[in-house]
């Protein structure tokens, strides 16, 4: 009788990702189990769907409006860090604007960390 394998291996078997000695474990657990066998073909299924998913190039490009919700009005992408798109090549970025837009988030990460300690203590007093 072939040893238990995981759904784990099947994928990596499936993917050609397997060490000859492992493949061989699998491939004898999947012509035993019918079960075994059809997850098998799911992961195929999957592994092309995600080829061709990858394959195609993006149809529509960004739009203005989108492109201006995700970079907010400060025309800064979400890390706080210039959009290299909005300045012209060869112009100085100002970098104290850079990190006036970054101070809010230290203000975040302080507020977060003292909650976390105050959790983490509450909790070890529980205990």
């Amino acid at each position: 009788m072939p040893e238990k394998v995981s759904e784990e291996q099947i994928a990596a078997y499936v993917d050609g990702s397997l060490d000859p000695a492992e493949a061989a474990t699998v491939a004898a657990a999947l012509a035993q189990d019918e079960s075994l066998r059809a997850f098998a073909e799911e992961v195929r299924q999957a592994n092309r769907l995600l080829r061709e998913a990858l394959e195609e190039p993006m149809r529509d490009p960004v739009s203005a409006d989108l492109r201006a919700t995700i970079l907010g009005p400060s025309g800064l992408g979400p890390t706080g860090s210039p959009d290299r798109g909005a300045a012209e090549p060869g112009q100085v970025v100002n970098l104290a604007q850079v990190r006036e837009a970054r101070r809010p988030w230290v203000g975040v990460a302080l507020a977060a960390s003292i909650a976390l300690l105050i959790g983490v203590s509450a909790t070890s007093v529980m205990i």
